[in-house]
Order: C-alpha cells, then sequence, then structure tokens
C-alpha cells in the first residue's frame, strides 16, 4: 500500500518544510530512497519527505515552517524526480500513516499567510 502524496517537480526543486520541526532523520531509507523526517508537536507527529536528491539538514537540526530542507530527486524506488510527502501520528502500536493531504493543505494555506504578512507594507508614521 502506498501511504502519503507524491508532486511530480523537476529534479532539484527546493524542498519546504511544510512545519516547524526536529530532524530526526536525514539519511537513505530503504524503498525511500534520501529521506528527511520532521518530528512535530512534541514528537506524536512527523512528516517525511522522500526521493530526495540532496538534504540541507542534519539530524537534530531544528527547522521553521518554510525553510528549504532540501531538493526534490528520484531516489529510492521512483520512476522519476518527485516529492513524496508522507503524515504520520504515534500511537500505542506504533507510527501510524494518516491522510498527508489535509495536512499538506494546511501547511501550504500557513505557508502563504506568513508570506503575505511578509510582504505586507509597513505604514511611517508621518
Amino acid at each position: 500500500m502506498h501511504f502519503g502524496t507524491d508532486l511530480a517537480a523537476p529534479l532539484g526543486t527546493p524542498v519546504l518544510a511544510a512545519y516547524p520541526g526536529a530532524v530526526a532523520v536525514a539519511n537513505t531509507l530503504e524503498g525511500y530512497g534520501l529521506t528527511i523526517i520532521l518530528r512535530h508537536e512534541s514528537g506524536t507527529q512527523e512528516s517525511r519527505y522522500a526521493h530526495l536528491s540532496q538534504v540541507f539538514v542534519e539530524t537534530g537540526d531544528w527547522v521553521e515552517q518554510g525553510a528549504i530542507i532540501g531538493a526534490v530527486g528520484s531516489s529510492g524506488y521512483s520512476t522519476g524526480p518527485h516529492l513524496h510527502f508522507e503524515w504520520r501520528h504515534l500511537t500505542q502500536s506504533g507510527w501510524v500513516a494518516v491522510d498527508a493531504g489535509l495536512h499538506l493543505e494546511y501547511a501550504l494555506e500557513n505557508l502563504m499567510r506568513s508570506v503575505q504578512q511578509a510582504q505586507a507594507p509597513t505604514h511611517s508614521g508621518g
């Protein structure tokens, strides 16, 4: 069974952190190829970014939402350049994949809101 969302993109496209978190893994994983796993919410949730061509973070790093953490690739079991985005939740029986699309959509909305706020004109008193 395939968990997660595959996003086709050109080789080398920057991969952004969907949420702030600690880098739990920045290494090659079987099937996933070059992968980054970020832990969120007191370690009970994680996002997985797989099939990368490059990793720009190290295990233990803290990253903010929107930070460039890697680059799209085609490593592991892959048929072409894309980002595999997966969301997992820690349960009593271990890590369980949940609907990644909802988390990706919410993260994109937050990121766009942050960009808009950063670009908002400021008014000086006068």
